[in-house]
């Protein structure tokens, strides 16, 4: 696949403009109709509030594999506050940064504005459950870097890609099988030659990484134990 056959034009000032209006008006939307908060998101928000209090996974609770997931909101409780309604207008800021990376990945595949819209909000309608900001955003942001690779290859893009499926490790362990598989498959098929395959072990060997510190580090948390 050669960079000018796939890489299609970039977002016009008035669709930037709209990206934003898109995030904007989908942060109000999700908020608004957000209801009551369900007993499986405080899965990760009791884990973020006991890092709060000076816990530490493993060492002091049991970590289901998604320490990013309740360490991000940790950190935005440190910084802003504490309480539930912080959370939950972190995660639903995430729904919308979402919305708004799929409105330009839509725009620009379709290059048809309103379309692009249409599809946007029948994700927004979806109304996915605050705790599962992650499982479309990890994607979401995965479908743009591979888009950008396919566009213009490189090392440093292919670099990128193991980088997100590390972060995608780190937020759910299952997440990295989705993200690396497609990641290798694109790399792949990309180049067929040496170059594919030296790139995809690249994007493997960063993942590969994130797995390792990870297991290292609940290995020391247990042994304080």
């Amino acid at each position: 696949m050669t960079a000018a056959a796939s890489e299609l034009p970039g977002l016009t000032p008035g669709q930037r403009a709209l990206a934003l209006g898109v995030c904007a008006a989908s942060f109000a939307a999700l908020y608004v109709t957000s209801g009551a908060i369900d007993n499986d998101h405080f899965v990760i928000y009791s884990r973020a509030m006991q890092v709060v209090g000076g816990d530490w996974p493993v060492r002091d609770f049991e970590d289901p594999g998604m320490p990013l997931a309740y360490l991000s909101q940790a950190v935005v409780a440190w910084s802003v506050g504490s309480s539930l309604l912080v959370n939950v207008v972190f995660q639903t800021a995430l729904l919308a940064v979402t919305a708004a990376l799929t409105f330009a990945l839509a725009v620009r595949a379709c290059q048809h504005t309103w379309f692009a819209l249409a599809l946007t909000a029948l994700t927004v309608i979806a109304a996915p459950r605050l705790y599962n900001a992650s499982k479309v955003l990890v994607p979401i942001v995965a479908t743009w870097l591979a888009w950008a690779y396919a566009a213009r290859p490189s090392s440093s893009r292919a670099a990128g890609l193991g980088l997100w499926a590390a972060v995608a490790f780190l937020v759910r362990y299952d997440y990295v099988v989705y993200v690396l598989s497609a990641n290798v498959a694109l790399l792949l098929a990309a180049d067929p030659g040496t170059t594919g395959a030296r790139r995809a072990a690249l994007c493997v060997g960063m993942a590969a990484i994130a797995v390792a510190r990870l297991s290292i580090s609940a290995s020391r948390a247990r042994s304080i134990v």
